[in-house]
């Protein structure tokens, strides 16, 4: 009884799963080709051409027993923006996690997904496109997440056992018609190249441009920067009261809820970003934070113009970065740790001008949580060069560090789209 009781009361035990798609030929993989009838208007595919399904290899070890039964779940979602390929949510191309964890819509209910046996440990997984193939506006860049649980027995005859589970992504690439036979739309007619594309992305804004799909509407999120009435230390401690006068606005995506808080006066952004990781994700003290600024609201990174706000845990890469061609990796990239490919931060990292304005601090009780305060010039060289009463679009990024190289830990741009900030005149 004391055993059944331990067994029974304990979390499920993670197994480990990964997942490879079939080989299309393409540059990408889990790619299935729909060939909607906008398409066909254009002579771009034939009925034929159009593959809805994509198949998948699953390994899961340890080898789950053959006499247990296995229950798949499949979850499909829409990878976010193609609506706004100027704010990339991916990693750079050299980063090896290039796990997004942040979407927009669950698209699970256009696709049906069964499973076979294909040996020890190993299955074969059928991914089904059962949704209007006719549909446009479903050509886009998807990630997939497989679950796979199952109950192992400890006694015999099944009279204990215990749940295991374990979890994995993969990309599908939901596209229009058969890429490799047509040219890309800005190749002139003396050169009859074949279309060839780094990405299911690429390869999606492509087939979006091509064939005039408007981009799907995503919901803004908005918060007024209200003005500042209580000086809040900048410490990385939100003691009661400090911030009773800002505005607030709550977000959560992947693995993480967080709560901004805005207010300012006629010279300074006073930002507060408590970040809460959830149970899945790994809480640790090493940590970044950026606050993004379009501060033209005109959806485009501008040379000299936009800015990013960086606190890392490690202090030699706290500070600002304006962006710039030269400095564009360096902008968009969140890893926190930046050795190695990173060590050309330095030249395009400006630390703010007055000390003590970035400051965080990880807080192990209740839950497990970041607090970090910035206190940002309006204007000069290091500040977001705007003014009172103006709006600007805001971004957060997010890293929770990893202990090793082998646990990447997870990052998180929000939202989908970019925040509205309404600053206080």
């Amino acid at each position: 009884m004391v055993i059944a009781g331990y067994i029974c009361v304990s979390p499920p035990v993670r197994s480990e799963l990964s997942i490879t798609a079939e080989d299309h030929g393409a540059p990408f993989t889990g790619l299935m080709i729909l060939c909607p009838s906008k398409a066909r208007e254009l002579s771009l595919c034939t009925p034929g051409e159009r593959g809805l399904h994509a198949k998948y290899g699953l390994v899961v070890q340890p080898t789950p027993p053959a006499e247990v039964s296995l229950r798949l779940e499949c979850k499909v979602f829409e990878k976010a923006p193609f609506d706004n390929p100027l704010f990339p949510r991916r990693l750079p191309v050299d980063w090896p996690f290039e796990i997004p964890i942040s979407w927009p819509m669950d698209a699970t209910s256009n696709f049906n997904c069964s499973y076979t046996r294909t040996g020890e440990g190993t299955f074969e997984l059928d991914l089904a496109f059962i949704a209007g193939p006719d549909d446009v506006q479903l050509v886009a860049s998807y990630l997939l997440v497989v679950t796979i649980r199952y109950d192992e027995p400890l006694l015999p005859f099944g009279l204990l056992t215990r749940n295991v589970n374990a979890t994995d992504v993969g990309d599908l690439c939901l596209l229009g018609y058969n890429l490799g036979k047509h040219s890309r739309p800005d190749t002139p007619e003396s050169k009859k190249l074949l279309g060839e594309f780094s990405s299911c992305d690429e390869a999606v804004l492509w087939q979006r441009e091509l064939l005039h799909i408007p981009p799907p509407p995503r919901p803004r999120s908005h918060v007024d920067s209200r003005l500042l009435r209580v000086l809040p230390p900048i410490d990385g401690f939100m003691d009661p009261g400090e911030w009773s006068d800002a505005g607030k606005l709550s977000l959560s995506g992947g693995s993480v809820d967080l709560a901004l808080y805005a207010k300012n006066d006629n010279n300074f952004l006073y930002v507060a970003v408590d970040v809460t990781p959830s149970q899945q994700a790994a809480a640790s003290s090493r940590f970044e934070v950026r606050l993004y600024f379009d501060v033209d609201h005109d959806s485009a990174w501008v040379g000299g113009r936009d800015v990013v706000y960086v606190y890392s845990a490690n202090p030699s890469y706290s500070g600002s970065i304006r962006y710039s061609e030269e400095c564009r990796l360096n902008f968009l990239s969140l890893g926190g740790d930046y050795s190695g490919g990173y060590s050309k931060l330095a030249p395009c990292l400006t630390p703010l001008n007055e000390p003590g304005a970035m400051r965080a601090h990880y807080h192990e009780q209740p839950t497990g949580h970041w607090v970090v305060e910035m206190k940002i010039p309006l204007r000069g060289e290091g500040g977001i060069m705007t003014e009172p009463g103006q709006v600007v679009g805001i971004e957060i990024g997010i890293w929770g560090g990893a202990e090793n190289y082998k646990d990447p830990g997870f990052y998180v741009r929000l939202p989908t789209q970019l925040i509205d900030l309404a600053l206080a005149s």
